[in-house]
């Protein structure tokens, strides 16, 4: 693995899983480096093998995490791999047709190791939890009001995926301008009737570029469609670690598409109706904030 630097922080200290960990990540770190040498039809063939191995390892790597969960019965088995199923069966597969359909053009390639790259830093966090650390989101904190149930899920999922703390500086946040941002709109919708959830995740574009690349002994100067693809992943994680703090309606929900926003198409929204809930955090590596409108279901 050279110029690859694993940080130790991530380590659960079960040889198998950060071995694969590792495998994973430095993927990622060596299609980065080709795309970035400028001529991709040079490194065309090497980056395609090296997405073929990304997958092969990924459904590899979450058998044997499965395997140690099952060793040590792990108490909330299940619904991690509830979450390994979402990433081998749908979230791949999705952008390997991506993939396929654009005979594997530059794009392609940097939207996969996006997407790739954002499931990755969010997984962790999950992972982190099967030794006791990072975020366990199957639990549930009936005796806290629901602004302090999403604040504190939301501060540690910053905390488990990058490591760093999540101050809830606002918590009745309408969208007012924090800096330069990416938005994102994710929209949820019922299964069971025609409820829906929708989500819009505003990062203010140095913790976007600081953060994707974190994990990565390289940094990112610029929005591109790789930052682009792993922000809108990580954006989807976020939800998945706040409604995993409400078990009841965890399963009642299912992905109904997103779309990049504009800053004046967020506050035109806002300003027509303001957000059930808005909270405005901040990092050391910048601010970031989540207005969730829960349509006809609250949250209890």
């Amino acid at each position: 693995m050279d110029n690859y630097q694993w940080n130790d922080a991530y380590s659960l200290g079960v040889e198998v899983i950060d071995a694969g960990h590792k495998r994973l990540l430095s993927v990622c770190q060596r299609v980065i480096k080709m795309l970035e040498g400028g001529d991709y039809e040079m490194h065309r063939y090497a980056c395609i093998e090296a997405v073929k191995f990304f997958k092969s390892h990924l459904i590899t790597h979450c058998a044997e995490e499965e395997e140690y969960m099952r060793s040590i019965d792990y108490e909330h088995y299940e619904w991690h791999k509830e979450l390994h199923d979402r990433a081998t069966h749908k979230l791949i597969p999705s952008v390997e047709k991506d993939l396929i359909e654009s005979d594997y053009d530059e794009e392609s390639i940097r939207r996969f190791v996006g997407i790739g790259l954002g499931w990755f830093t969010a997984h962790l966090g999950d992972d982190l939890a099967i030794v006791g650390r990072g975020v366990d989101r199957s639990r549930v904190l009936s005796e806290r009001g629901v602004v302090a149930k999403l604040a504190e899920g939301v501060s540690e999922v910053m905390k488990g995926v990058f490591q760093m703390p999540a101050e809830l500086v606002n918590d009745q946040y309408e969208g007012e301008d924090f800096g330069d941002a990416l938005y994102y709109d994710i929209g949820y919708k019922s299964i069971m009737d025609e409820g829906y959830v929708r989500l819009i995740v505003s990062l203010e574009k140095r913790l976007v570029l600081q953060g994707t690349g974190v994990l990565l002994s390289t940094s990112f100067q610029e929005i591109d469609t790789m930052v682009l693809s792993a922000t809108k992943e990580l954006s989807n994680m976020m939800f998945q670690h706040m409604r995993g703090y409400f078990p009841s309606e965890s399963a009642r929900y299912q992905f109904a598409g997103d779309q990049l926003l504009t800053a004046e198409q967020v506050r035109l929204r806002l300003a027509k109706k303001a957000p059930d809930y808005g909270l405005l955090f901040k990092t050391p590596m910048g601010f970031f904030a989540i207005c969730l409108d829960m349509g006809e279901a609250k949250i209890k």
